[in-house]
């Protein structure tokens, strides 16, 4: 017996929380978590892909099938080529799997990303934020990478929307802020995220 829309989001808001409270934490580079070994155990590192699949995997397991992995990578690039990615400014408290922001600097308190996912229930079109625990429409805006430089000893500075200027070296960051608005083209919301098959999920 199918659910319905009322029981499909209770299902998938109380997967949202699990996923925020089982002391996972947010890593970059670790999108290939929840393949072998589903859930992962508390307090295994993963990116914002695996959190879509575990997500995903979980939810088919629960009876909530159908689901859609979105994604959003950088569409722009430097002169070098280089994606410029976006950054995520946190609001209202909100955490990536349980972790505060990876930039707290302030006045900047934030997430920088190269990719994101997220994932869209057809049956009642919310769309799902597991990294941060949220749904539409209150899921994060981001800010697109507008300049990317490399500097003296690979100091790496990237600007978003004009206004947000992060500089990283090693493990030392910087930011500043320009006093100037970010223009609405260089935002991202979930209207920018596009369907894409996600890997790595059980038949």
């Amino acid at each position: 017996m199918s659910l319905t829309q009322a029981e499909r989001k209770d299902k998938l808001n109380r997967l949202l929380e699990l996923l925020q409270t089982s002391r996972y934490s947010y890593a970059k580079e670790r999108g290939r978590v929840g393949i072998e070994t589903l859930p992962p155990a508390p307090g295994t590192p993963m990116n914002c892909e695996s959190a879509a699949r575990i997500f995903m995997q979980i939810a088919t397991d629960m009876g909530v099938d159908k689901l859609q992995a979105l994604y959003f990578g950088a569409t722009r690039t430097n002169k070098r080529g280089d994606k410029m990615g976006y950054l995520v400014l946190q609001e209202r408290g909100v955490k990536a799997l349980g972790n505060g922001p990876e930039i707290n600097k302030p006045p900047v308190a934030g997430w920088e990303f190269d990719n994101h996912w997220r994932v869209k229930d057809p049956e009642t079109n919310i769309i799902y934020d597991p990294t941060f625990g949220t749904s539409s429409p209150m899921n994060l805006k981001g800010i697109q990478g507008t300049d990317m430089t490399t500097g003296l000893n690979f100091a790496m500075t990237t600007v978003y929307g004009d206004k947000y200027t992060i500089t990283r070296q090693g493990i030392g960051v910087t930011v500043a802020v320009a006093n100037t608005p970010v223009a609405s083209k260089d935002v991202v919301g979930d209207e920018n995220f596009i369907a894409k098959p996600m890997t790595g999920l059980r038949v």
